[in-house]
């Protein structure tokens, strides 16, 4: 656990779009099984609801640790657009290859969301 709050502090922003994968399962028919007031109380706590409401949480659960940061003298240094953009073109290949996978596993609509995602995340 040391080494993960050395490496932490040795921090690199992403220009504040950091993307973290936080998933609420649910079976589907256990979902389905629900009442429709039951329903609405999880899809209000959920899906794009909950997304909306991380950013903010994310921002106060970050600042301590940025703050820890500056008061140790660590930088915290941004990366070019160019860097990212980088960066990105050298990911997508392997984006594509998982994107297909779960399109073959069963998900048609993958590549749907995870363009909804990326524009959501560019927001």
């Amino acid at each position: 656990m040391q080494h993960f709050f050395e490496v932490a502090f040795a921090s690199r922003s992403l220009d504040r779009r950091v993307l973290s994968l936080i998933q609420l399962v649910m079976n589907r028919a256990r979902y389905e099984s629900l009442d429709g007031p039951q329903r609405e109380a999880i899809d209000a706590a959920s899906g794009l609801a909950l997304a909306a409401r991380f950013g903010g949480w994310w921002e106060a659960w970050s600042r301590p640790a940025r703050e820890a940061a500056a008061l140790r003298g660590d930088a915290i240094t941004g990366l070019a657009p160019s860097e990212r953009e980088r960066w990105a073109r050298a990911a997508q290949p392997a984006v594509d290859r998982w994107l297909r996978a779960v399109e073959v596993d069963g998900a048609p609509d993958a590549r749907a969301i995870y363009d909804t995602a990326s524009a959501l995340a560019r927001a």
